[in-house]
């Protein structure tokens, strides 16, 4: 994921585990950070879409993009990007809180959200092809992404409603395009929608 994303996000993971009484020194490191958090977000989609990830194989990609790797039902290798959709203010606000009731949260709109989530599509798109271009060993047949947002007013129902503005956006490198919701109490899973 994103270094800009994930420095505020490791410091509001931190007081979140103060406020709890953990250790935030027990933390892994930035990179290892980035990287688990990566694969628990593919973890998670998995989940929601009824994949075993033990069963195909989901682990860390040594090359990078993609961030991680697994094979389909049908045992082909499949490259998994990860990347997050938050709003980068908010993120370094709630960085700074000092409790966890003090953190924010922003309003996006709808018409926000898919400008954003068009954005970040076609910067990974871009950034696998880079990818593919640089590795002559590329061996994955397709490329998905999945952005990933703690936004607690994206919900469900709103990302399904979204789904029809991406069915026409072109890509060249990525088949198909997840949004991975933040945790959901009623249904105690974090909901995972496909839009493209």
């Amino acid at each position: 994921m994103n270094d800009h994303y994930h420095r505020p996000k490791r410091k509001i993971v931190q007081k979140g585990m103060e406020a709890t009484g953990d250790n935030p020194e027990e933390c892994f490191s930035q990179s290892e950070f980035d990287k688990y958090s990566e694969l628990e977000c593919v973890r998670c989609a998995f989940r929601a879409m009824g994949l075993d990830p033990q069963n195909l194989d989901l682990r860390i990609c040594e090359q990078d993009p993609p961030d991680c790797q697994s094979f389909d039902v049908s045992g082909n290798l499949v490259g998994w990007e990860v990347t997050g959709l938050y709003d980068q203010e908010v993120e370094e606000t709630n960085a700074e809180v000092k409790t966890v009731k003090d953190m924010v949260y922003r309003d996006w709109t709808e018409e926000e959200l898919v400008a954003e989530i068009t954005r970040t599509i076609k910067v990974k798109d871009k950034k696998i092809g880079e990818g593919k271009a640089r590795n002559r060993g590329w061996s994955f047949v397709c490329v998905n992404l999945i952005i990933t947002t703690d936004e607690l007013l994206l919900t469900r129902e709103m990302a399904d409603s979204m789904q029809d503005r991406f069915s026409t956006l072109d890509t060249v490198h990525l088949k198909e395009v997840y949004l991975l919701l933040s945790y959901d109490p009623r249904t105690q899973d974090c909901p995972c929608v496909r839009i493209k």
